[in-house]
């Protein structure tokens, strides 16, 4: 996948609605930028006065960001936030979040951070987002686990893991492969990438 690529666009490859969170900045090292412009771009300072709940977990977010940065000795640049809208059968294809072959200068994706905004998420709403992972990884202590699910498709070992209310999820942007299986009632996210 490729930053910017209109193939990505596609209902046939996504179904959700998103919203990027811009110009964000909660401390002279925490800041958000974004290359959208457009329609679906909106500022902080605007999210925070007409939501001020949304900007208050884009704030926790960039602390998150601050904390990972310092615990797992990462050099971070910048952060991207995406607000997302799944519909009734929305979904998004097997994908990785990191851009290879850009010829941009702009460092990569490192890490996803996912936070769910699904009050009362049922199994039987569906739209899990499916973790494909190693046969070794497989076996890693997920039982017992409320809304996650192993399994194992051909070759390869997946998790699915339910989008319930107040559940995060981090990732390596360039390791994990992952989709959004279809679901049945509409399904939210916020989404913050550390570049």
């Amino acid at each position: 996948m490729n930053k910017g690529d209109e193939k990505w666009s596609s209902e046939n490859i996504r179904g959700d609605h998103i919203i990027w969170i811009s110009n964000h900045t909660t401390s002279s090292t925490s800041s958000s930028t974004t290359d959208k412009t457009d329609d679906n771009s909106i500022s902080n300072n605007h999210t925070r006065e007409k939501y001020p709940s949304i900007s208050d977990l884009v704030d926790k977010l960039h602390i998150l960001k601050d904390e990972l940065s310092t615990s797992c000795n990462l050099v971070t640049h910048y952060t991207t936030t995406q607000l997302a809208r799944y519909p009734e059968n929305g979904h998004y294809v097997r994908h990785k979040d990191a851009f290879f072959g850009s010829s941009s200068s702009l460092p990569s994706r490192q890490l996803t951070v996912i936070y769910y905004l699904n009050p009362a998420w049922t199994e039987e709403q569906q739209g899990c987002l499916r973790l494909f992972c190693k046969k070794e990884e497989h076996s890693m202590g997920y039982e017992g686990v409320e809304g996650v699910k192993k399994g194992v498709e051909g070759s390869e070992s997946y998790l699915d893991v339910l989008p319930l209310m107040d559940r995060l999820i981090v990732f390596q942007s360039k390791l994990i492969d992952h989709e959004v299986r279809k679901t049945l009632q509409p399904r939210f996210a916020a989404t913050m990438w550390i570049y």
